[in-house]
């Protein structure tokens, strides 16, 4: 703190140091409160479906799924090649954030491994953009291009 003592017992600083010390919450308090984090209740049945649905769509694949650990790799050779590019060349590469600008991959990562695409070509600086993070996040795996537009691009 700017002009308060670190001595003095009223100093914001102090104050906040020893607000938890020696105050234990009880057991039950912290499963209730646990309890209220959990967030929406869904029944057994809706969680089921809801996961089939991702399956089918290919969203989303079981962890003991081969083709899902293929897929792991696959991502992980695109992002390999996302990160050898020079981003600056982008437009709004400057505001680039959590809550600002998402790099997103114009055809997906998702359709690239489903059509055999190579992770070069997905990772190239063509199929690459900088766009809104709400527009980032309802996108999801759709793709902003099509399969030839990306070959054209090369």
């Amino acid at each position: 703190m700017f002009g308060v003592s670190q001595t003095n017992p009223n100093s914001l600083s102090n104050l906040t140091r020893t607000a938890w010390t020696g105050k234990k919450q009880p057991i039950e308090a912290n499963e209730k409160r646990a309890k209220k984090l959990t967030g929406i209740k869904r029944s057994q049945e809706t969680i089921n479906k809801t996961r089939q649905t991702k399956i089918d769509k290919g969203i989303y694949w079981k962890p003991d799924d081969l083709e899902y650990t293929e897929f792991k790799k696959y991502r992980r050779k695109v992002y390999y090649w996302t990160s050898k590019n020079d981003l600056t060349q982008l437009e709004n590469h400057d505001k680039r954030g959590r809550f600002g600008y998402h790099l997103d991959h114009k055809y997906s990562i998702t359709e690239g491994f489903k059509n055999k695409v190579p992770p070069k070509v997905i990772g190239s600086i063509d199929n690459l953009e900088f766009i809104c993070y709400t527009d980032n996040l309802s996108k999801g795996t759709k793709c902003s291009i099509t399969l030839e537009k990306l070959y054209g691009l090369q």
